[in-house]
């Protein structure tokens, strides 16, 4: 197709294996105003600077971060002969085992959640969730089965929180009292923790800090982290969950 841009990919994973080794995604610009992009593989994608262009980088990251297929009707010949991995699409028309059958309640008009006939290039025999997104359309959102995968993605790349202080693990406890932190991947407007002190839950003094009073005995912190933004209601993986211990010896 015309608009698909291409590139190099040996060079540019060489290039960039030099100066960022540890990079989750690349993105190839083009120097044109001609709209065009794509996803190479090798998780490279690629847009012109177009008007288009913000919209044309969340698309293409939609495939190389979260696996999304494309929901488009054009371009496509064949039927795929297995049920496709993307969390977007499926050769399934009947809607109670559908893969996004945990969303089919979310009834929001154009948002609404449901089995749409067309996507991965075909006008039949492949089905969507929604009646547009920007899988579809460049412009549109994600809706919810969309946004649920990106965010899965983004734990997935990222973990669910950056450091903890002190480390996790056995530690002695200082003699005035002990404050626990947490700096959270995506922040507190989105992720919550529950605070527990030898299996008993208590209330922090902020979302991400907690500060025991020095003990007279052995205690165990416990911090359980969650996304709190519900875009996400199935997270088979468990990407966006974690537990963060700490054994406290006093002496």
């Amino acid at each position: 197709m015309d608009r698909i841009i291409c590139v190099d990919q040996e060079k540019v994973l060489d290039v960039v294996s030099d100066h960022f080794p540890q990079y989750d995604a690349i993105l190839v610009l083009a120097n044109s105003s001609r709209s065009g992009g794509a996803s190479l593989g090798n998780n490279i994608i690629t847009s012109a600077m177009s008007k288009n262009l913000n919209q044309t980088i969340i698309h293409e990251l939609g495939h190389a971060l979260a696996n999304l297929g494309d929901e488009y009707t054009y371009g496509g010949v064949d039927l795929p002969t297995r049920e496709p991995s993307n969390p977007n699409l499926t050769l399934n028309e009947y809607a109670y085992n559908v893969k996004w059958g945990h969303w089919l309640d979310l009834n929001l008009g154009q948002a609404s959640i449901g089995v749409f006939e067309g996507g991965h290039y075909l006008e039949y025999g492949v089905w969507r969730p929604t009646n547009n997104s920007v899988m579809r359309t460049l412009g549109q959102p994600f809706h919810a089965v969309n946004l649920e995968a990106w965010s899965l993605a983004l734990y997935r790349h990222t973990g669910t929180y950056l450091n903890s202080v002190p480390d996790s693990g056995a530690l002695q406890q200082n003699e005035d009292g002990q404050t626990f932190e947490i700096e959270l991947t995506l922040g507190e407007e989105v992720q919550s923790i529950e605070w527990r002190i030898d299996d008993e839950l208590v209330t922090p003094q902020a979302t991400n800090r907690l500060f025991v009073p020095a003990q007279n005995q052995d205690y165990i912190v416990q911090a359980s982290i969650s996304d709190s933004s519900q875009v996400i209601r199935k997270d088979n993986n468990q990407f966006s969950q974690d537990t963060l211990t700490w054994w406290v010896s006093v002496q």
